[in-house]
């Protein structure tokens, strides 16, 4: 399971709690009989946020799930622990990314709602591949973003994690929250980023979603080629060749630094490039580094990916 998208869903599914039945949940939370238990001050006055570390760090991913799900349907919160029951039969089920939020859709409101959160999943995913430095001209852009709303106020963005800064663009912008990340991203130089969202733009938009600017359709398109890159693992470091032409794409298009490009250049065989290119600039980029990682397979690599693809 993917650590990105676990945290995500909890995060939303803990969101949309009640102030009190937040509190029920953390008081059932520390107060559990089964081990491994959890310490009072781990989670006593914590934040949403904060409290979901703590269950995907003490009980593991699929664990954390799991007791978020019995402790929702003990304090009666039984429509929000069938979404996370779902989840994990989706992605047992070997899915992937689940369709998390394809629900029977009733309202404008309902359509609204799981647009947000789709976009708080597209955002978190995208604001976390950005290296410390551009995260942080990031969030100083939004400050000062100039645009036909009023600019974010400090306080929702300085200091703030990933995940809490894609909440406040969405709760800021709504269905601009998007164009606006797109626009600020390539004020920023990550242009690379910034395409990979127009894409993610693109197709929703062409899928007839009726103008939701994220829906069930948007979450597909985030997997790009990153499923194909981690399923195809060991056929790829045999089968690849041209490795020195790849390793220079890798370069220009920023997933390898030059001191990463030196030491995997420098390996003696070409499998031994592509274990080094998987175990360093694919592990630390994430899924946008893969998919990048992916374009380049089909540009040098065509037959061997479209052999591949068909097995």
């Amino acid at each position: 399971m993917s650590d990105k998208p676990v945290k995500m869903v909890l995060v939303d599914t803990l969101e949309d709690l009640t102030e009190e039945n937040f509190r029920k949940f953390c008081y059932r939370l520390q107060n559990r009989n089964e081990e491994p238990r959890v310490r009072r001050r781990r989670v006593e006055g914590k934040s949403l946020l904060e409290v979901v570390d703590v269950l995907v760090s003490h009980f593991s991913e699929d664990g954390a799930v799991q007791v978020a799900a019995d402790i929702l349907t003990a304090i009666g919160c039984r429509d929000e622990a069938q979404t996370l029951r779902e989840f994990t039969r989706q992605i047992k089920g070997g899915g992937g990314l689940p369709r998390i939020y394809d629900l029977n859709v009733r309202s404008t409101n309902d359509i609204k709602q799981m647009a947000q959160k789709n976009n708080r999943i597209i955002l978190g995913e995208t604001l976390e591949d950005l290296r410390p430095e551009d995260f942080d001209k990031f969030c100083h852009y939004l400050i000062h973003c100039e645009d036909k709303k009023e600019p974010i106020r400090r306080r929702r963005v300085q200091g703030r994690n990933f995940l809490e800064v894609a909440d406040a663009v969405v709760s800021h912008y709504a269905e601009d929250s998007l164009p606006v990340t797109v626009k600020i991203l390539e004020q920023i130089g990550c242009r690379e980023e910034a395409k990979e969202l127009e894409k993610i733009m693109a197709r929703a938009s062409s899928s007839g979603s009726a103008g939701i600017s994220a829906g069930a359709e948007l979450t597909n398109a985030v997997e790009g080629g990153s499923d194909f890159v981690d399923k195809r693992r060991a056929q790829l470091i045999q089968r690849v060749t041209n490795v020195m032409q790849i390793l220079d794409e890798l370069l220009d298009r920023r997933v390898l630094t030059h001191e990463n490009y030196s030491e995997i250049k420098a390996k003696s065989t070409n499998q031994e490039r592509m274990r080094a290119i998987y175990h360093g600039p694919l592990t630390a980029g994430g899924r946008r580094a893969k998919d990048v990682f992916y374009e380049c397979l089909k540009k040098l690599e065509p037959f061997l990916v479209e052999d591949l693809s068909g097995k």
